[in-house]
């Protein structure tokens, strides 16, 4: 009977020890299979992410050409444009394209960096500094204005401007467009000059009838 009992002690350890092994395979194998699951979602959010940031570099790299292109176009159209075009910002000249040269004599190491009212009479100085405020504040936002200006060489010419705000290297900034209209006013000086001449004549006329009536 000790030795059956013993007998059977021993099998029932066996399968106990076989149910354990069994227990543990089967928790391995779960282990194995988390893993593998877990793995291959990492794989995917590797993938993903990868596919993503590539995405995204083409989308920058695009937007990069695009502002690219536009930047040349619209430094293309400013340094070729027939009116003088200047940037404006913390109240100094940051831009000049070659017209805005042209119509001050100034080269461009000359302009970047100056203070607009030194382009005109000290005179005109402070209606023109309050003009460019009203333009900085948008409230006369590209409302032309005319103004007399000199050039480096002191001679006097007559500007028409007109501003706008925009945004220059991500600050605010203000954008003037000048056109010289010196002619235009030589013009409109001499048509004054010739109607006064007429008035004064019709008048003399009139003064020389009633005199001889």
């Amino acid at each position: 009977d000790k030795e059956i009992a013993l007998l059977k002690k021993e099998t029932r350890i066996k399968e106990l020890e076989l149910a354990q092994e069994r227990e543990i395979n089967q928790s391995r194998r779960s282990l194995q299979i988390v893993a593998s699951i877990l793995i291959f979602i990492l794989l995917g959010l590797l993938y993903a992410r990868h596919r993503l940031k590539s995405k995204i570099n083409r989308a920058l790299h695009k937007e990069i050409e695009v502002r690219k292109l536009a930047e040349k176009k619209y430094r293309d159209l400013t340094e070729k444009s027939v009116v003088g075009i200047c940037i404006i910002q913390d109240d100094v000249i940051r831009y000049a394209n070659p017209r805005f040269l042209e119509l001050f004599q100034l080269t461009r190491d000359q302009a970047v960096g100056m203070s607009p009212l030194d382009l005109v009479p000290e005179s005109e100085r402070q209606r023109h500094g309050q003009k460019l405020q009203l333009r900085r504040e948008g409230t006369a936002d590209a409302v032309p204005f005319q103004f007399r200006a000199l050039t480096r060489r002191g001679e006097s010419i007559h500007i028409e401007a007109r501003g706008a705000l925009t945004s220059y290297e991500g600050r605010p900034a203000l954008l003037e467009t000048l056109i010289d209209i010196s002619d235009r006013k030589r013009a409109e000086t001499e048509l004054l000059k010739s109607s006064k001449l007429e008035s004064i004549g019709i008048l003399a006329g009139g003064i020389t009838h009633d005199f001889n009536n």
